[in-house]
């Protein structure tokens, strides 16, 4: 099973998004359509709203927020004020809340009209960072958010237009390498 965007750690009031200069499995990139369709931003009934994080890279705002309850979890994902995957509705990319590994789920988003790009990591509660290398040899991290009522962690790391993937690798509590992801562009 797989969830995309999230990773795991143990104290979540101590994490945030931050944004610092193996086996191939890439998941499919998804495509928004531009802002302006309706959309509803309720979560179902019973389900939490939960931000995994936000912010403004290159000039580009980015908003990642997943809705929790349930068997599964959710994805809304917006770039630069288009929201991705915006034609298969508000809440997308659900997938089964449950996770038994730490690197279940790692997908790269964009939205219409920008070349800003999400990478999200969803996976078991072990992973406390996600650290991506770029061709240049600069990096930028994201630490996860643990999602209330599950074993799941989410964590989002935004990539600038432009910036190549060189390796993703996924960090656990003690600081040792749990994950490791080549062939992203």
């Amino acid at each position: 099973m797989t969830v995309p965007g999230l990773v795991g750690g143990l104290d979540p009031a101590s994490r945030s998004e931050t944004t610092a200069g193996a086996t191939v499995r890439p998941a499919p990139a998804h495509t928004a359509a531009p802002s302006g369709s309706p959309t509803t931003s309720a979560s179902p009934p019973g389900q939490a709203v939960l931000s995994i994080g936000s912010g403004t890279l290159d000039g580009i705002a980015w908003d990642a927020q997943v809705s929790v309850g349930g068997p599964n979890i959710c994805q809304h994902l917006t770039i630069g004020g288009a929201q991705v995957d915006a034609p298969a509705g508000y809440w997308t990319d659900c997938v089964p809340a449950g996770e038994s590994r730490p690197d279940s789920d790692v997908g790269v988003h964009i939205a219409h009209g920008s070349n800003l790009r999400l990478l999200t990591v969803f996976g078991l509660n072990t992973v406390t960072r996600v650290v991506i290398t770029f061709a240049d040899g600069t990096t930028r991290q994201g630490d996860a958010v643990r999602l209330p009522g599950t074993s799941t962690e989410g964590t989002v790391v935004p990539i600038a237009p432009g910036q190549r993937i060189s390796v993703i690798d996924l960090y656990d509590t003690r600081g040792a390498r749990v994950g490791h992801f080549l062939g992203y562009a």
